[in-house]
């Protein structure tokens, strides 16, 4: 079995946040971020979005994100 990429030491230093989209949806940080639906990480470096990701499962794809915050 692979490891979480969360739990990579190369991403210790990232801060990650989970919203719940079916609590939230329509909500303030919803629309603040422009988050279009489900399955939407939005990646931050330095208070500024520096990456996004709209249902996108592949590891890959989901490291690429991370390594952006970096």
């Amino acid at each position: 079995m692979r490891a979480l990429i969360k739990d990579n030491p190369d991403f210790a230093a990232i801060t990650l946040m989970r919203v719940d989209w079916n609590q939230h949806r329509g909500g303030a940080l919803v629309k603040a971020l422009s988050v279009p639906r489900q399955s939407t990480l939005v990646a931050f470096k330095g208070g500024r979005e520096v990456a996004r990701a709209v249902a996108k499962t592949g590891r890959a794809d989901l490291e690429a994100l991370l390594e952006a915050t970096l």
